[in-house]
C-alpha cells in the first residue's frame, strides 16, 4: 500500500468520523432539550418519580454522548496528524 493510498483511506475515514461527530452533536442538543423540558406537572412543585427517572436517564445519556463525542474528536485529531 502506498502513502497516497493510505492518506486517501484516512481522508475517507476522517470524513465519516466528522459526519458521526455532527450527528452526536445534534443528538446531544436534542437530548439536552428533552431533559431541560421536563417540568413538574401543573399545581406541583416537584417532579414525579417517573419524571425524575426520565430526567436522570437523559442526563446520563447526555454525559455519555458528550464523553464519546470528545473521544471521537481526539481520534479525528490523531488521524489527521498522520497526514
Amino acid at each position: 500500500m502506498t502513502k497516497t493510498q493510505i492518506k486517501s483511506e484516512l481522508n475517507e475515514i476522517i470524513e465519516m468520523l466528522n459526519k458521526a461527530q455532527e450527528r452526536l452533536d445534534t443528538l446531544s442538543y436534542d437530548v439536552e432539550e428533552a431533559r431541560d423540558s421536563i417540568e413538574p406537572y401543573e399545581n406541583r412543585n416537584e417532579l414525579t418519580d417517573q419524571q425524575q427517572e426520565r430526567y436522570e436517564w437523559l442526563d446520563e445519556a447526555l454525559d455519555t454522548i458528550n464523553d464519546k463525542a470528545n473521544d471521537l474528536t481526539d481520534i479525528i485529531s490523531d488521524l489527521e496528524y498522520i497526514e
